[in-house]
Formats: C-alpha cells, structure tokens, sequence
C-alpha cells in the first residue's frame, strides 16, 4: 500500500489507460479522483475502483477548458481533503481522414492540443 490514503486525480479515467491507472492507484491504497469528459464513463471507472474494494469518486471535467480544470482541483481538496497526485493522462489522437498529419482540420489541431498539452498545464497551474 505505497499510496495508502494519498489523494490522486486522474484525468481521462473514463477507460483505457486511465481506467486501469485508477484502479492500480486504488490498489496501492490511494483515494483516487476519477475524471473524465464522458460521466457514464467515467462513472462507470469510479464504480469499478470501488467494487473492488478502493475509494474512488466521479468528477466530470474538460480539463483542457480553464474552469474545468479549476473546478476539478477545487472539487477534489473539497470533498476529498487535499490533493497529493496528479496524473494528467487525458489524451486523444485523431488522425486525419486518410491517416495523415497534414489532413487534419485546424479545428481538430486545436482540440488536439488542448486536450494533450493545455489540460495538463491547465490542471498542474490549479494544483
């Protein structure tokens, strides 16, 4: 239990790799903070963190928008008692219609660097 009762947010936790880092987080006996843009996801994640036996809540943020990314961090100290650990895993990589770079719409290139690089400035400037 190397994170016994360390308080974690973990972004993108709705599944893949940060569903399963919430739930290693949990195992190591972290009070873990599940965040995602997606609520059935990401409560879905909190659920399973929970049925096995961890302490996890629900946060529904975009942590690539400043008030988001905020409100997750003041949400978190608020009903969990603080905040130890960060992990900024939220990420997306949508490739252009052919699979390509140069394809990408520049409305695409922004949500890409907003959810990939802003959310994690975003989240560690609140912390």
């Amino acid at each position: 239990m190397r994170l016994k009762n360390r308080i974690a947010i973990i972004t993108g936790a709705g599944g893949g790799i940060g569903r399963a880092g919430a739930l290693a987080f949990a195992r190591e006996g972290a009070r873990v903070v599940v965040s995602d843009i997606d609520p059935e996801r990401g409560d879905e994640s909190a659920a399973l963190v929970r049925a096995r036996g961890g302490d996890a809540i629900f946060i529904a943020a975009d942590a690539g928008r400043p008030a988001d990314a905020k409100m997750l961090v003041e949400e978190t100290v608020a009903r969990m008692g603080g905040l130890d650990i960060l992990y900024n895993n939220a990420g997306i990589a949508p490739l252009g219609q052919d699979g390509f770079t140069p394809t990408i719409a520049e409305e695409d290139w922004d949500w890409i660097i907003r959810v990939n690089l802003t959310s994690v400035f975003l989240c560690c400037k609140y912390a």
